[in-house]
């Protein structure tokens, strides 16, 4: 089996939640030596990438990699790539079984534009990672809005033999437009992330991180505001807080940090999270769901913190709900940055009781495996044949 996998990514360690996913994707193919060869297109890569690192262990699954310039310019990054990966495809003498876009509009353009090669028809699926119209929904006008959910769904529609979402939201917002969807969950490898000794404070403080990209559709913003609030309170001496991450609120961490109000990171690639999170107690889950801006799917972050038995505050917003409960979290309504904060003092005050939904929160973290994962993604693949 051959498969052509296109991400609009530079495949960077510390780049995000899909290029973890991939990482540890093709590691458990690579480990159960899955009959396949993927080969990828992608953004010219780093240096040190998640496919170098995997080259060597497993050189029978890794084939082509055909990468495409996209330089910054005037000509908009996602039309370049479009192009590109045209050129490209055109071109390219081996003929894969699928041709697999892993994303969202971005990619689902350039798998249309796929269509000008003729008598070469793979099957084309579509691995939807994000909602784009909520994503980018915040910087769109109502009537840009619908256009390009219009756009989106005349694409996903007409040019893929077949849809997998990432999570019941993501499925459940397409599925309102017609667009048949299965559902695979975000997994990780759990083992990696269960065998962990937590490390002591030495301050005797909770400490609290948020880890990931640091944009408004992330929730920086409302963390760095209750970072605020829970510091001006008594039970200030009790906390301690860390940002993980880069995006386009770093300057405003970095300020913080400055401040004195919390310890800024960076990037992070994600082999050195597990030794970060030993030194962490809880982790805050802030991405938003609403009608103009959202993410999409459990994040495979989420997911690591639960398995690592991490305290989760979070959103009580859709994404959430669909996997944590009262029980293994502390939900907040969204926007609500006095109930997250005064939730801060709360851990602070009664770590035994915040402990016991960690606890639960590594319970449910089995729903979640890689090798599942990876069983479900293969079935679908022999459902379309």
């Amino acid at each position: 089996m051959r498969i052509d996998l296109l991400m609009m990514s530079r495949l960077g360690f510390a780049d995000g939640g899909r290029e973890t996913w991939l990482n540890t994707f093709i590691g458990e193919l690579g480990r159960r030596n899955r009959k396949c060869e993927i080969s990828f297109f992608s953004l010219r890569a780093e240096k040190d990438n998640v496919l170098s690192d995997n080259e060597d262990r497993y050189p029978h699954l890794l084939g082509d990699r055909i990468e495409i310039d996209c330089p910054p310019g005037r000509i908009p990054i996602p039309v370049k790539f479009w192009f590109g990966f045209v050129k490209k495809f055109l071109f390219r003498k081996t003929k894969a079984d699928y041709l697999l876009a892993v994303g969202g509009l971005n990619e689902a353009i350039a798998v249309a534009c796929s269509r000008l090669r003729l008598f070469y028809n793979p099957k084309r699926i579509i691995w939807l990672r994000t909602v784009y119209s909520k994503e980018k929904g915040y910087r769109l006008n109502s009537f840009t809005r619908r256009l390009v959910i219009k756009l989106e769904v005349f694409v996903i529609r007409h040019f893929f033999d077949g849809v997998i979402a990432n999570g019941e939201d993501t499925a459940a917002f397409y599925r309102a437009y017609g667009i048949d969807c299965t559902v695979i969950h975000n997994a990780v490898d759990l083992e990696r992330w269960k065998q962990q000794i937590p490390v002591a404070p030495t301050n005797n403080k909770v400490r609290i991180a948020f880890i990931g990209r640091l944009s408004q559709v992330k929730g920086i913003e409302a963390f760095l505001k209750s970072i605020d609030i829970a510091l001006s309170k008594t039970q200030k001496d009790q906390l301690e807080f860390h940002v993980v991450g880069d995006g386009p609120y770093r300057n405003m961490v970095q300020m913080a940090a400055e401040n004195g109000s919390l310890y800024f990171h960076g990037a992070m690639p994600n082999q050195s999270v597990p030794e970060f999170l030993k030194k962490i107690d809880c982790c805050v889950a802030l991405t938003y769901s609403k009608d103009l801006m959202g993410g999409g799917g459990v994040s495979n972050a989420l997911i690591e913190q639960m398995a690592s038995e991490k305290i989760i505050v979070a959103w009580r917003n859709e994404i959430f709900c669909r996997v944590l409960s009262d029980d293994s979290c502390f939900f907040i309504d969204q926007d609500d940055v006095e109930a997250l904060a005064e939730t801060y003092c709360q851990v602070a005050i009664d770590r035994e009781g915040a402990k016991v939904k960690a606890q639960q929160a590594k319970a449910v973290s089995e729903n979640y495996s890689i090798r599942t994962h990876v069983d479900k993604f293969f079935a679908f693949l022999n459902e379309i044949k």
